[in-house]
């Protein structure tokens, strides 16, 4: 179904419903096909019997009760709904069914949608099943959703981030050249479609095309400045690379970690400005991801942002005082103390460092940063 071949999933579920007549997910299933199809006296039929198997089946009365909204039903759309809010109110379709209500006491259900449009079918339930972090199933949706409404740039816009998101490069690349080919004479949209072909290249390390796409870019408007941003801090010498900088066969299905990667080749490339927002993103996502903390200290480290680093650094230890980058983070805590001119907190850091692992006795003594410490008994004491 999320390839949008609705016959073939109908068949597949009405043997699967023979299979195992009890459960109630198979006759629900059957009846959202139906209702993909706008067989809506079919759909009523498959909710009901969903719903008579198993009263706990919140998405069949849901269903139920949005269809006898549509057909200004009042008493039998306000059973389904009284169901749920009396049974199920945690339940997130609890939202819905409240909403629901106020549209059949405001006498407004006429503004419901009466007819499913398959591809806005397929976007809603993509970003639905992205929600639930269901994020390779959220991918699917939005490319049927593509492929159903070509002409949809804003459908198109969606599936060029879902790919970039996940860094598949290839897809990626086909789909913004589509969006590109759909915006025609949009500016707006063929700068961003041009800023998104440059980020790719950077993934692949080819900078000198890269830095033509983002003047491309540039040139057509930039409206969100992504493009300009970029190449402010652009590297001023392009070496040519022999290996890609992100692994071709890398598969990500987590947004944080594939978001978390690219924001590190572009801080590979010293475009820590660019390389923050992108780790920002994670974080708007789980504002405690440890790896993002921790590479936006590194970025603000890197750009001689020495507070800022230290601000994240100390924070961290009490989001996260165990973790497996422990080391690194102490280190780098202490660099950045030392740096910032903070001698006794730079050794401080580098003797709890040494207690968790004498080992990286070596990795100080050979750090230059750490050369501004020699003069200082402990450190003398500690590295001895």
């Amino acid at each position: 179904m999320a390839r949008g071949n609705a016959k073939e999933a109908n068949k597949e579920l009405a043997e699967s419903a023979r299979l195992d007549p009890e459960n109630s997910t198979y006759p629900y299933e059957r009846g959202m096909v139906f209702n993909y199809l706008n067989r809506n006296d079919e759909a009523e039929k498959s909710f009901k019997q969903a719903f008579s198997l198993d009263k706990s089946n919140v998405e069949a009365a849901y269903q139920l009760a949005y269809l006898y909204a549509t057909r200004k039903d009042k008493a039998q759309a306000e059973t389904y709904i009284n169901h749920i809010l009396d049974n199920h109110l945690d339940h997130p379709k609890a939202e819905s069914a409240k909403l629901l209500k106020e549209y059949i006491y405001k006498d407004a259900t006429d503004k419901l949608p009466l007819k499913v449009v398959p591809g806005q079918y397929h976007l809603s339930r993509s970003k639905s099943l992205y929600q639930s972090r269901q994020f390779g199933l959220s991918l699917i949706e939005a490319e049927t959703a593509s492929r159903l409404s070509p002409n949809d740039l804003s459908v198109q816009e969606i599936l060029v981030g879902l790919h970039s998101m996940f860094l598949r490069l290839d897809m990626a690349e086909n789909s913004v050249k589509t969006f590109i080919e759909y915006a025609k004479d949009d500016d707006k949209f063929k700068s961003r479609g041009y800023q998104e072909l440059a980020d790719i290249e950077v993934l692949r390390g080819h900078l000198e095309k890269a830095k033509k796409l983002y003047e491309k870019a540039k040139n057509l408007g930039d409206p969100n400045d992504i493009a300009k941003a970029t190449l402010d801090e652009f590297p001023a010498k392009i070496e040519t690379m022999k290996q890609q900088p992100l692994d071709p066969n890398a598969l990500f299905i987590s947004p944080a970690k594939a978001l978390n990667r690219k924001g590190e080749i572009f801080a590979h490339f010293g475009m820590y400005n660019r390389a923050m927002g992108i780790y920002s993103m994670v974080l708007r996502m789980e504002p405690t991801n440890l790896s993002a903390l921790l590479n936006i200290a590194t970025a603000n480290y890197k750009k001689e942002k020495y507070n800022q680093a230290i601000s994240i650094l100390e924070r961290l230890f009490v989001i996260h005082p165990n973790h497996e980058h422990i080391i690194a983070h102490r280190l780098l805590l202490a660099r950045s103390y030392v740096m910032k001119g903070d001698l006794v907190d730079g050794v401080k850091n580098l003797e709890i460092a040494m207690k968790l692992n004498p080992g990286i006795k070596k990795v100080i003594i050979e750090d230059p940063t750490f050369e501004k410490l020699r003069a200082l008994e402990s450190f003398r004491t500690l590295v001895q």
